[in-house]
């Protein structure tokens, strides 16, 4: 299945979801189909050592990742 954005333009969500400030994954949450904004991408790089394009968005693998993590808190 293919998505809007390039193939491996994010490191695979499992290795940063979790590392993410509170701050970031609220800002995620409010718009799972939004570009990643340069803070959050610039995180994403930080905590996986990995250049992260500027605007990605998320895919549609990654956005299920997230509302299955969210699912698990509520």
């Amino acid at each position: 299945m293919t998505t809007d954005r390039s193939e491996a333009a994010l490191p695979p969500i499992e290795r940063w979801w979790a590392y993410l400030t509170t701050a970031s994954r609220h800002q995620i949450l409010e718009d799972l189909d939004a570009a990643l904004s340069e803070p959050v991408c610039a995180e994403i790089a930080r905590i996986t050592g990995e250049s992260v394009p500027e605007a990605v968005r998320l895919g549609d693998e990654e956005q299920q990742f997230i509302r299955h993590q969210t699912e698990i808190v509520d």
